[in-house]
């Protein structure tokens, strides 16, 4: 007991040198190159799905907060400009992405669990993978190679020996994130530190019993505990998208390139001009507690979250056109097709839509937590704005798997 400050300090020391400053351990990230055993078909036009976390729908965006409407009329012209299809009353049926995702490549909308295992992932964090996907299965039996960019939390690179050609894997919550960030080393040891101790349950039940503790002092002079948001997850998706844009331009014919990109997913730390928020204490995040589906949000903090998540999403359009102005230059845009949708709303309600929840959950909620993006740009589809108001796993079994 007596050198246990010592003892924590060492340990903590110890774990902050091997995440900041040492070569990172040999670990599934990065590219994964896999030899198929049929070369794809080379006159293929190439199919490009980016699935963008997180991305509330055209007609769900609250107008009323400030940047609303200017993010609506971005979006809107920027897809009309690169000629898509869009559905403005798009929805998707799940809550989650692992729901969402799995029911949509098999053209379902079932039971939120249908079609998925648990897995382990490379870290022993637990993930998800589609027990079935009809989807790789189709494109692969017409001559597709598939080339996929994931996060280790919904895993489809596994299961398709002989068809899956590459498979580029970054993380979705590695404080090694942090390392390279241009903030002060003591902020980001401050983040490391903070990123572990919210995967305590220790630090989160001291954290309650002492907020609870202070709401029963009348007038009370201690500071609030907050939950700092310690997420890591959009900090890696430029570079994500940086490596298909290289990809794309080496040999797209033949191949399917299926990303799921956790952008406009919180945190976010992006403004609109894709430069990061220098002050980590803006890293806001979808919810007032971080993630936690049974605590109530505010209006005020739901507000505050949305004018950042704008930006944010202007960002994300920012690379995309980027992206796309790559593929025109390769001569391939008229050909290709692209699918670019996303998983659920925003999520930034100030009551999710779960059962316990039930009480206090409102019209607005259902919109914040379901209104999602779905366009779609192809030789076959004509271009322009359909308002009818269509599940994403339905448009997907229709124009994408011909179900």
């Amino acid at each position: 007991r007596r050198h246990i400050a010592t003892i924590l300090t060492t340990i903590f020391a110890t774990t902050l040198l091997a995440t900041a400053a040492l070569p990172a351990q040999k670990v599934q990230l990065g590219s994964r190159a896999v030899t198929p055993v049929v070369a794809p078909v080379a006159d293929l036009p190439p199919v490009i799905h980016l699935v963008l976390d997180g991305h509330i729908g055209i007609e769900g965006i609250p107008v009323d907060i400030d940047g609303g409407e200017e993010l609506r009329n971005t979006l809107l012209e920027f897809f009309d400009k690169w000629g898509f299809r869009v559905y403005g009353r798009a929805y998707s049926k799940y809550f989650m992405t692992y729901g969402s995702i799995s029911n949509m490549v098999n053209g379902e909308a079932s039971a939120i669990d249908a079609g998925l295992v648990d897995i382990t992932s490379h870290a022993g964090k637990p993930g998800w993978k589609p027990r079935q996907n009809t989807y790789f299965q189709q494109y692969a039996g017409s001559g597709y190679r598939i080339r996929v960019y994931q996060t280790e939390y919904l895993d489809f690179c596994q299961d398709f020996n002989g068809k899956m050609e590459h498979c580029y894997q970054y993380s979705s919550s590695s404080p090694r994130l942090a390392r390279n960030l241009d903030l002060p080393a003591t902020e980001k040891a401050g983040l490391i530190l903070g990123s572990y101790l919210g995967k305590s349950a220790i630090a989160n039940g001291l954290r309650t019993y002492y907020n609870k503790g202070r709401s029963l002092i009348a007038n009370t002079w201690l500071p609030e505990w907050s939950q700092k948001n310690y997420a890591f997850s959009s900090l890696g998706v430029p570079e994500v998208i940086r490596q298909l844009e290289t990809d794309l331009s080496q040999s797209a014919r033949g191949r399917l390139y299926f990303a799921h990109l956790l952008l406009p997913h919180g945190p976010y730390v992006w403004d609109q001009d894709c430069r990061m928020r220098d002050d980590s204490d803006t890293w806001l995040s979808r919810r007032l507690e971080h993630e936690d589906l049974l605590t109530l949000s505010n209006p005020q903090y739901r507000e505050t979250a949305y004018k950042i998540y704008f930006q944010q999403t202007r960002c994300t359009v920012s690379l995309l056109d980027t992206l796309f102005t790559s593929i025109e230059q390769s001569g391939l845009l008229d050909e290709a097709t692209i699918i670019i949708h996303g998983d659920h709303g925003s999520r930034i309600t100030v009551s999710d839509p779960v059962a316990p929840m039930a009480e206090y959950t409102t019209d607005r909620d259902y919109i914040d937590a379901f209104s999602t993006l779905f366009v779609i740009r192809s030789p076959e589809i004509e271009p322009g704005y359909d308002g009818q108001t269509r599940a994403i796993q339905h448009l997907f079994a229709e124009l994408v798997l011909g179900m």
